[in-house]
């Protein structure tokens, strides 16, 4: 299966309010989490070490973020995740 990510189609300009970042974004993030997950066959638990760590992190910026670090620490975050939870080599 062929997957093509375009950066120009996440709209990061678009992605935080005054208030913090947007939920269609954190769903989007969320959803993006999975497919990479199951596309390589791993654990759904990492996709929730993932989520807490990006959360823990956005929390501690004070929910203030622009859209490339947002597309960043969710990269940066399952990064992590498969690295603190997964065993298995990934080809």
């Amino acid at each position: 299966e062929e997957a093509a990510y375009a950066y120009a189609s996440y709209r990061p300009d678009d992605c935080c309010t005054s208030n913090g970042i947007k939920e269609k974004w954190r769903q989007d993030i969320c959803h993006w989490t999975y497919s990479v997950v199951d596309h390589f066959d791993l654990s759904r638990e990492t996709v929730a070490i993932s989520l807490s760590l990006f959360d823990r992190y956005m929390a501690a910026e004070g929910n203030k973020c622009t859209g490339e670090t947002a597309l960043l620490t969710s990269l940066t975050t399952l990064f992590v995740a498969v690295k603190l939870n997964e065993k298995k080599t990934i080809h």
